[in-house]
């Protein structure tokens, strides 16, 4: 009969774990360290358009403020690189990372996440995150798997650095 019990049980055990391993990994990014040379500061006077470039991945977004949030908007393409060297985009996705004074992640979104693209797409997005009063400039994140007319894929991401 505690056979029977514990068959019953599991389901809300497996779902309790579920549960905790998702709160675990909530705010990975959360004091990482951005890379300065990536870094657009938020200025007094927002919605300006912003060019962010890194080897694989193109963001030309407007980051505006909203009452008590963010609100940014843009498009997502890919490099020169990425056009001329891959056939597919396999994955892609952005995130976007508000920073304080020591380039330090204080809170994270993710902008986009999109599958079976060709590399002369571009990807509109929009993202909220809340204000932070320690957010003074922001960068961008990504993960990429690109497939090459031969059929091999790579998969490249830049993000901040974490300390773990």
């Amino acid at each position: 009969m505690s056979y029977l019990r514990t068959l019953h049980l599991c389901p809300f055990l497996l779902f309790f774990l579920f549960l905790s391993g998702c709160q675990a990994t909530t705010g990975h990014y959360l004091g990482a360290l951005a890379d300065e040379e990536a870094v657009t500061a938020i200025t007094p006077v927002l919605d300006a358009q912003q060019h962010w470039e890194e080897f694989y991945v193109t963001v030309d977004s407007r980051l505006m403020r909203e009452e008590d949030q963010y609100r940014m908007t843009g498009w997502l393409s890919f490099s020169q690189h990425s056009r001329m060297m891959y056939a597919r985009v396999a994955d892609v996705e952005l995130t976007l990372f508000l920073l304080d004074t020591d380039d330090l992640v204080v809170d994270y979104r993710k902008a986009t996440h999109f599958r079976g693209l060709r590399p002369e797409d571009r990807i509109p997005f929009t993202v909220t995150l809340p204000l932070v009063d320690q957010a003074v400039a922001y960068t961008f994140g990504y993960q990429i798997t690109l497939i090459d007319d031969e059929g091999a894929s790579t998969t490249n991401w830049f993000y901040p650095r974490t300390r773990h």
